[in-house]
């Protein structure tokens, strides 16, 4: 009885021991089911933007929503680093983005910012995942390896392994490296989004490709213009700290006298260049494309200014052909007169021209400044080169022959150019010197609109009022120049009157038909116009005319868009949509009576000034013959 006994016991606890058994496997199989179906969590180490500067104090009380989304995807870039440099992926699993995007808010929240950096920002959650609208479809290094060559990611790494903010030269070089590699081989694909365009893609692998964390900071402090705090700075600076102090020691030792000289003039290249530094972090925050030329750069490129590359010149200063190190034809506009008062008006100048890309307008390049040069203040803009230089040049100087479907083609560039300006950056610029002399002609004879010195944001419907009224003689709209009244159709004027310059080869302000007084290129043709008479206007010389009936409709265009009273001129987008379709015209208003004057008060106003106000005046950009 005893072992029967023994034997059932046994079988109970065996039974019992396999039921518990199961129970444990059913629950860690319905734990491993609920894990999988969890959201995955965040790779990305959000803890590196402890190490910002920028991210604690500026953009915290920052009231600009540009600048600190720019920050935000600066931020961004410079976690993404170390991501791509431990995994070789870009971009996060697209399950795992929302919860990247939380992740960043916590982090920014944490610092102080109240902020959904998405909702903010306009950022989509799938810009930080792999998605399939990404330039070309690179996510990794591998992909990226099978479109850009591998000895040009080669040079990218060697250019870029001493860049950081101490070592301005190295920035600089590795900077140019990533802009000449995404020219080359990824323009094709999207850089419309703010988070992962083609560009930034080569930023990132830039600073990842460094060997060290150290090194992968100081590399993206150098791409994105960031400021890290002092005990996350590379190496260099204690080099340069500890250089400086052996220097300052010895000059000491020379004397009390030396002393207080030396005292005076390091605190004043240090103030400048303090205030340099700050609007260039500014600018590149900005713009990140944008190059910074040293004075010696500008002077090789030119032959120091030589008078055999003089383009043209005009009331700002000297534009010169020049030649870079690598072989890149440019225009440098040099400025005369400079003065530290002035650097507010040259750095929104480079701001407005570096913030917009167009076909059809003319691209900054990058710019100089040096307040230190023994013959004075120096502000200098480069530019794309344009080999067929301005259209004022071929109109009434070189008198080139000009065919139709050539001065169509130019018509069309420079009001599509100007769409842009109006319709598609926000806020619209109003130029406010659209003239010939400032349509420059690349080698296609495409036009370009140049020379955005004069130019104003202006808010979407905002009519700007001013009493300092900038513009050149004879292209204002007489609205502005009467109340100070600027909007977009102060353009469409000058812009009509460039266009019946353009279609007549007639200056602006030309000889009434009594060849007496002069009189408004308008008020001038818009008699012939009426009465069907348009071969008297047109350029005699203009071959291939094609049907006259377009040739007719594009002058009527051009008088309505000078017409003098603003509710008749057509917006910049209706002038493109009349010009490229059968769009019916608008009823052609009459005109007031032309207002002249006499010959002699006409000269005497023409010596005294060509413009209105602060305009570059007439052939700044304009070609000698010799420079070309």
């Amino acid at each position: 009885m005893t072992c029967l006994a023994l034997v059932i016991l046994n079988g109970f606890v065996f039974v019992w021991s396999f039921s518990i058994m199961l129970q444990t496997s059913a629950l860690s199989l319905l734990h491993t089911a609920a894990l999988s179906t969890t959201t995955p969590s965040c790779p990305l180490n959000f803890t590196l933007l402890d190490m910002l500067v920028s991210i604690h104090k500026e953009v915290k009380d920052s009231k600009n929503n540009t600048y600190r989304c720019t920050c935000y995807v600066q931020a961004l870039h410079f976690v993404m680093v170390e991501y791509l440099a431990q995994t070789g992926h870009f971009w996060v699993p697209i399950a795992a983005a929302n919860t990247c995007w939380d992740a960043f808010d916590n982090k920014l929240s944490a610092l102080g910012h109240r902020i959904d950096a998405r909702s903010e920002c306009n950022f989509t959650t799938a810009s930080l995942a792999q998605a399939s609208d990404n330039c070309k479809n690179i996510t990794t290094v591998q992909t990226l390896e099978k479109v850009v060559p591998t000895n040009v990611m080669s040079d990218i790494s060697a250019r870029c392994v001493n860049a950081s903010l101490e070592w301005l030269s190295s920035c600089s070089g590795c900077t140019k490296a990533i802009v000449e590699a995404s020219y080359n081989y990824l323009t094709a694909g999207n850089t419309n989004d703010t988070i992962n365009s083609c560009q930034d893609l080569l930023q990132i692998y830039g600073a990842s490709s460094m060997a060290t964390t150290e090194l992968r900071t100081g590399v993206a402090s150098c791409l994105w213009n960031l400021v890290l705090h002092k005990h996350h700075k590379v190496t260099h600076t204690k080099f340069i700290f500890g250089s400086a102090g052996a220097i300052v020691t010895l000059v000491l030792c020379l004397g009390l006298a030396l002393s207080f000289y030396v005292r005076h003039r390091m605190r004043k290249v240090a103030a400048s260049k303090l205030d340099l530094s700050t609007r260039k972090e500014k600018l590149a925050k900005s713009n990140s494309n944008l190059q910074w030329y040293t004075l010696n750069e500008i002077k090789a490129a030119t032959n120091n200014f030589a008078s055999s590359n003089l383009l043209g010149c005009g009331g700002f200063g000297s534009v010169y052909k020049g030649v870079l190190a690598d072989g890149k034809q440019v225009a440098m506009k040099k400025f005369k007169n400079c003065t530290l008062a002035g650097d507010d008006d040259f750095f929104h100048e480079v701001e407005v021209i570096s913030s917009v890309k167009h076909r059809n307008l003319v691209s900054v390049l990058g710019c100089c400044v040096d307040r230190l040069d023994p013959s004075g203040h120096q502000r200098i803009i480069v530019y794309d080169y344009m080999p067929n230089g301005c259209l004022y040049s071929h109109l009434f100087t070189k008198n080139t022959l000009l065919d139709w479907p050539t001065r169509q083609n130019i018509a069309i560039g420079i009001v599509k150019g100007l769409v842009y300006l109006h319709q598609e950056v926000q806020p619209m610029i109003i130029h406010r010197d659209i003239k010939s002399s400032n349509i420059l002609l690349d080698a296609q004879w495409n036009a370009r609109v140049a020379d955005f010195g004069l130019a104003r944001f202006t808010p979407e419907g905002a009519t700007h009022v001013t009493t300092r009224v900038a513009g050149t003689h004879g292209y204002v709209a007489p609205e502005y120049v009467l109340y100070g009244k600027l909007n977009e159709k102060s353009d469409v004027y000058s812009l009509g009157v460039l266009l019946l310059e353009l279609f007549t080869r007639q200056k602006m302000i030309t000889l009434s038909d009594s060849l007496r007084d002069p009189i408004l290129i308008a008020d001038w043709a818009w008699p012939h116009i009426k009465e069907g008479r348009i071969l008297d206007v047109l350029d005699p010389h203009m071959d291939n005319l094609g049907p006259l009936e377009v040739v007719e409709r594009y002058v009527h265009i051009a008088l309505l868009c000078s017409h003098p009273q603003v509710a008749f001129r057509p917006t910049i987008d209706q002038v493109l949509r009349l010009m490229e379709t059968d769009q019916p015209l608008p009823v052609m208003p009459d005109r007031p009576p032309p207002y002249t004057i006499t010959l002699s008060d006409f000269n005497k106003s023409a010596c005294t000034s060509t413009c209105l106000s602060g305009s570059s005046s007439y052939q700044l950009f304009c070609h000698s013959d010799k420079a070309r």
